[in-house]
């Protein structure tokens, strides 16, 4: 769609974009990519002050949201609503409760908002053709890897955004999609040697805590 930036995109819509396939799925069973999906969502709301990690590691509410991440209000009505919480419990909510009504909101929400800018068509499919399914446009998807190329395999300064969008794309290894080994490589030694730096401390933390939360699942078959 004419007139629509990468840069204006949040980390949450990037990644759905990057993470669904040509026809418009998600990798079957993979929980590692919901949770990404999710932790996705809680760093635009971090970045956009909306919510808050405390001290405690409980994530809360911490004002209303910015009119740019209208596809997050579900779950910034969640978190709201439920006061504070450990961000493990939070993940387990949009991934392991009984009815996944939660999780498929936050992902239609999110693929609804792509379709709105033009950057994915919507489809039903399924065996009862109730299965709502975001087709990215190649084009967009394209933008994005040229744009982690641009940042963060040559010399200068890197955005918080990016560096989180890459490391949700490393952690759920989506990224051996579109980049080489070679370039995975290059990649995460950058990546290591700028959460290092003071300039992003906070993002160093934020990345941290979502590795470890990935870890734990994993530990448990979660997440394979």
């Amino acid at each position: 769609m004419k007139g629509v930036s990468m840069k204006d995109l949040t980390i949450s819509q990037k990644y759905l974009l990057c993470v669904l396939n040509e026809k418009g799925k998600l990798p079957a069973l993979d929980t590692g990519i919901e949770v990404c999906i999710l932790a996705g969502g809680l760093y635009d709301l971090i970045f956009s002050e909306s919510v808050r990690i405390g001290e405690d590691k409980r994530i809360c509410f911490n004002g209303e949201l910015d009119s740019n991440l209208n596809h997050l209000e579900s779950l910034h009505k969640f978190i709201k609503e439920s006061k504070s919480m450990k961000i493990d419990k939070l993940a387990s909510e949009y991934s392991f409760t009984l009815s996944d009504k939660r999780k498929k909101q936050l992902i239609n929400d999110i693929g609804n908002s792509l379709v709105d800018l033009g950057l994915a068509t919507h489809e039903k499919g399924g065996l009862f053709a109730n299965t709502d399914y975001y087709i990215p446009k190649k084009e967009y998807i394209d933008r994005i890897i040229e744009s982690i190329r641009a940042e963060l395999l040559e010399e200068g300064n890197v955005s918080d955004d990016m560096i989180v969008l890459v490391s949700l794309l490393e952690k759920s290894k989506v990224i051996k999609r579109y980049f080489s080994a070679y370039e995975k490589d290059r990649l995460k030694i950058r990546i290591n040697e700028i959460k290092e730096t003071d300039a992003h401390k906070v993002v160093k933390e934020m990345v941290d805590y979502i590795d470890g939360l990935i870890a734990v699942f994993a530990a448990i078959g979660v997440i394979t």
